[in-house]
């Protein structure tokens, strides 16, 4: 395993979160207890007057936590910034200058990331917040194409696993109260402590960490911010047109991967958006030959963790016999192989063209009302001795299921021979044109794959729905 990899699964490791549900807090106890739940805390707007005093405060609980900061406000106290990542607490990227987002053009939205993640340089993580938390899928894809994570909830966005005060709130009783109230193990609170007019929240907050403890609460940085972000690149066919697949696949890694600690983005062609997938030479897509031409200039240029190699059912379609496409495969994942030692390969065992048998006859009859309609006497049905038998295989479909065998074979032999890290996906059944059904059946196959390679995949989800 790779240096990067081991990195992965370790932090993926201590991204588990237990769910125990909404729960009421008991009155604060006499003494502290062992702590076997955790609260993560987050903060918005800093750094400023009142970050010195918080940090303070974490440091006499031996609490991490997160700040979400502006890099105005960054530029200005650097030296809290640097306090704040020393002493174990995540940075967050909360754009530059606080404007809202949904006011500006994309690439203004992508220079208020870039000039914070700047600003906020060494010590700012891959996690991001929004100003006022207000966002779009849009402005969401726009920061995953720099490789930042939205934080607006620990799990699935679907999901209310959060605990938000509102920076307007400046009564420290009524914030202390609904903490209190609505915490639970595993919940994101989320304060406005750290600026000019917040010293109602860092009140409320020095209280909690006391009464908060005393229920069996530790509190913990968001794990997932320090963990690597995940590129994956797909070459290849895409099984109905330009790159379909992947949009399932994407949905599919957001809604079981991602809450777990995986943080990914799509890189090559289809980065930014699933949907702009590798056309390559419109429908037809690239031959595996293609992909291995090109596949040293897309490794060079994006440096994948992950490649997904969706190749060999063109060639067939062209003619190539399962042999050849084996060859090539063989060859490219050479190549691969060659250009970054430590990458993790999934590779598509496609079907042969025509390999789905044709539906069995089916005998015409003539229903009592057809029969009334045409004026002719019905006749009554009587009850089959037997079915109809289905039709034999076409000589056509026969050759392709014996090419199919055939490839399963060799390519399982390729991938094999190829070494650690090269994993198959098996295709089987699946016709490159088969339309949205096999779009999702192949991001399906794909998405276990991923499961099975990937470290500290373990955790993820079995079976997410996009």
């Amino acid at each position: 395993m790779s240096p990067r990899w081991k990195q992965v699964a370790a932090v993926a490791a201590t991204a588990l979160i237990s769910v125990t549900g909404l729960q009421a807090a008991g009155p604060a106890q006499a003494a502290p207890v062992t702590g076997s739940k955790t609260v993560y805390f987050t903060f918005d707007d800093g750094p400023g007057t009142g970050t010195a005093e918080l940090l303070d405060a974490t440091a006499a609980y031996d609490a991490k936590v997160s700040l979400f900061y502006t890099g105005r406000h960054g530029e200005q106290s650097p030296e809290l910034v640097a306090r704040a990542a020393a002493e174990g607490h995540v940075i967050g990227n909360h754009t530059y200058s606080h404007r809202r987002l949904p006011t500006l053009t994309g690439a203004e939205v992508e220079q208020e990331l870039i000039k914070a993640r700047t600003a906020l340089e060494p010590y700012v993580s891959n996690c991001w917040r929004p100003p006022g938390w207000q966002t779009s899928p849009a402005i969401e894809q726009i920061a995953k194409s720099l490789g930042l994570r939205q934080t607006l909830s620990i799990m699935d966005p679907m999901e209310s696993r959060r605990v938000f005060i509102p920076a307007s709130w400046t009564d420290e009783d009524q914030i202390v109260s609904t903490v209190r109230e609505k915490v639970f193990d595993g919940a994101m609170v989320t304060l406005h402590a750290e600026t000019s007019g917040a010293g109602a929240q860092l009140r409320a907050f020095e209280r909690l960490l006391p009464l908060l403890t005393a229920q069996g609460y530790r509190f913990k940085a968001l794990p997932y911010c320090g963990m690597p972000t995940v590129k994956l690149l797909a070459v290849g066919d895409g099984i109905s047109g330009a790159g379909e697949y992947r949009t399932e696949l994407d949905a599919l890694l957001r809604r079981g991967a991602e809450p777990h600690g995986l943080n990914f983005r799509w890189v090559g062609d289809v980065a930014g958006n699933p949907r702009v997938g590798i056309s390559h030479d419109e429908y037809a897509g690239w031959t595996t030959q293609q992909v291995d031409r090109n596949i040293s200039r897309l490794q060079s240029a994006h440096q994948p963790d992950v490649i997904l190699v969706n190749a060999g059912g063109v060639d067939m379609q062209r003619g190539a016999t399962a042999n050849t496409v084996a060859r090539r495969t063989a060859a490219l994942l050479a190549h691969i192989r060659e250009n970054q030692p430590d990458v993790t390969v999934l590779v598509s065992i496609p079907t042969a063209p025509a390999a789905t048998p044709a539906p069995a006859a089916r005998r015409s009859t003539v229903t009592l009302e057809a029969a009334k309609r045409k004026g002719a006497k019905p006749k009554t049905a009587k009850p089959k001795k037997a079915q109809p038998k289905a039709a034999k295989p076409s000589a056509a479909q026969q050759k392709a299921a014996k090419q199919t065998a055939a490839l399963q074979r060799a390519m399982r032999a390729v991938i094999r021979d190829a070494g650690a890290g090269f994993h198959a996906v098996d295709l089987r059944g699946l016709a490159l044109d088969g339309g949205d059904r096999a779009q999702r059946t192949v991001a399906n196959r794909y998405y276990r794959a991923l499961r099975g390679a990937v470290p500290g995949s373990s955790t993820w989800a079995a079976d997410p729905q996009p």
